[in-house]
Order: C-alpha cells, then sequence, then structure tokens
C-alpha cells in the first residue's frame, strides 16, 4: 500500500483559490485580522496560519476540503475558540489554514411535531436556546460559554454542561448531523427519527471526534417541551426580576412582581415534585427489580453435587 503525499504549505495560487471560495471578504490574510482566530482565550496556546476562510454554507465547506485534499493543504476547523486545549488553534508553523464556522447561524427548520430544531454548526449555544425558546421548547444544553460557543463545536467535543445528569451529554441532545469529510464529501445524516436502527451509528462516530474526522456544518436538536423544573425556574427568574432593554437583569425585583412571580414558581415547584417522584418511583422499581435477579438462593433450594463432608455451612 503506498502511504498518502504529505501535507503541504499551500503556495500563492493555492491560497488564491481558496479565498475565492468563500469571496475575498471573507478570506483574512493580514496578521492583526487573523490574531482573534491564533491564540486560545488564556492566551496559553497560540499559533500561525497562512490564512482564515470564513464559508457560509455546507456546500463553501465541501470545496475547501475538497481543494485541500487535493493540495494536501492541512486544515484547522474551529467554532466558537472557547475550548480549554488548544485543538482549535494550529500549530506555529504558518501553513495550515484555519476554517471558522461563524458565518454559519441559520435556523433551517423548527418543527413542534417532532420537538426537533435543524441549525447550523455555527449557532452559538445561547442563539439555539432562545429559538428553542421562542417555540416553546426548551434545548437544555447549558455551558458557561454558551454566549460564545458553537453548537458544532459543542457536538465535536461532546459537551456536558450543567444540566448532564438530567438530560445527558451534546450526543443525548441530536438526533442527526451534517457532515463534511476530509476529501469534501457530505454526509446528509439530518434525520430527526427518534428510534433509527438502519446500519451504522455514523452520527455517534461524528460526535466527539473534535472534527478529525470531518467537519459538522448542520444539526438537528432535541427541543423538548418546555414545563419541566428547570425551564419555569428560568421563567421565574425573569417575570420575578423583569429585564432591561438590553436584555440583562434588574438588580432588585420590584414588589409588584410577586405577583406575577409566583404562578411561574408554583408551577416550577410541582413540576420539580413531580420529576422527583418519577425518579423515586423509578429508582424503586430499578432496584427491585436488581434484587429480585441478583438475590443469592435459599440454601434449601441449592442442588449440590459435591460431598457431605465438603459443604459449606449456610445459614438456613
Amino acid at each position: 500500500m503506498s502511504e498518502a503525499p504529505k501535507l503541504q504549505p499551500a503556495g500563492p495560487a493555492a491560497l488564491d483559490a481558496f479565498a475565492r471560495i468563500v469571496g475575498e471578504e471573507h478570506a483574512i490574510r493580514d496578521e492583526a485580522g487573523m490574531a482573534p482566530y491564533l491564540t486560545e482565550w488564556r492566551d496559553r496556546y497560540q499559533g500561525k496560519a497562512a490564512l482564515v476562510l470564513k464559508p457560509a454554507s455546507t456546500d463553501e465547506v465541501a470545496k475547501i476540503l475538497q481543494l485541500a485534499n487535493e493540495k494536501r493543504v492541512a486544515i484547522v476547523p474551529q467554532g466558537g475558540n472557547t475550548g480549554l486545549v488548544g485543538a482549535q488553534i494550529p500549530d506555529e508553523s504558518g501553513s495550515q489554514i484555519v476554517l471558522s464556522m461563524q458565518r454559519m447561524t441559520h435556523v433551517r427548520d423548527v418543527d413542534l411535531a417532532s420537538n426537533t430544531m435543524t441549525v447550523d454548526a455555527g449557532l452559538t449555544l445561547a442563539t439555539a436556546q432562545q429559538v428553542a425558546e421562542s417555540a416553546g421548547r426548551l434545548f437544555p444544553l447549558s455551558l458557561a460559554s454558551e454566549g460564545s460557543c458553537q453548537i458544532g463545536g459543542v457536538l465535536a467535543t461532546n459537551a456536558g454542561g450543567v444540566a448532564v445528569l438530567t438530560y445527558g451529554n451534546a450526543r443525548d441532545l441530536a438526533l442527526g448531523l451534517e457532515v463534511v469529510l476530509a476529501d469534501g464529501r457530505v454526509w446528509h445524516g439530518l434525520k430527526r427519527l427518534r428510534k433509527d436502527n438502519t446500519g451504522y451509528d455514523l452520527r455517534d462516530l461524528f460526535i466527539g471526534s473534535e472534527g478529525t474526522l470531518g467537519i459538522i456544518t448542520g444539526i438537528v436538536g432535541i427541543a423538548g417541551a418546555g414545563l419541566t423544573a428547570f425551564y419555569m425556574f428560568r421563567l421565574f427568574f425573569r417575570a420575578f426580576y423583569g429585564t432591561d432593554p438590553e436584555g440583562g437583569y434588574h438588580p432588585e425585583p420590584h414588589p409588584t412582581r410577586w405577583i406575577m412571580a409566583f404562578p411561574v414558581l408554583t408551577l416550577a415547584a410541582l413540576a420539580f415534585s413531580a420529576g422527583w417522584i418519577q425518579i423515586w418511583n423509578s429508582s424503586v422499581a430499578s432496584s427491585s427489580r436488581l434484587y429480585s435477579e441478583c438475590s443469592m438462593p435459599r440454601p434449601a433450594d441449592i442442588t449440590w453435587t459435591s460431598p457431605a463432608s465438603v459443604r459449606p455451612s449456610l445459614p438456613r
């Protein structure tokens, strides 16, 4: 088997070809313009790049990766640049190209019947939450960096967040993906099916792969029913404290807001109690089933095959 050609720096002609795919205004070449894409926000990881590309569609991402595969040029995908391990930062060779997903922010579809929403990978997590909330649904994944991190990066790293024990990792909140492979081919896996046992589960293969197998460009996320304790407490907080024109919260609650907030708080308490009752019932049922399946048989029910002289002395 012959070895694949080694990666090479992109020459001026190749860089121009890359720039034409996204448009010159979305291809950053100067050092000052590239600087925000070449350093991790704590300044622990820094690198250099030959070019920063900002595609706006799956088709543009596919053309970039197809050309990169032909020219053997290394591509570093980058989402919101909130990662803490430096995977989104190019090395110091200056030969790699950063592919930023910042412009891929379209909401493709919100399906209330299936409780799903289909969005571009460059949409920030906070915006995805707002999209679900505006439709009366809840996208429960929540992180400290949700105002900057992007849905594609969240799935590429299989992030957990503060509600992971209740709702699971990002993997558990995605039904389908659209992924561009390293050679520019597009895998169309934007399915809304909750149960899909047809063939290999490629979705779970790409989730958590951190861009090594392909670049996620589209996601079908689960936007569940909003009447949960988590969602109701968020509504209570907003109703009680109110919002200013910029969207922030007033530091001091107004006394009249108790009247508005009380029904919401009551519903939140009911939802919270119902959730714990369901968890308790499930735990009791699971424990009883586990005990019945794993408990030792009574000594009288044991059929001995060894001589009486070597049998263990068991309580009756």
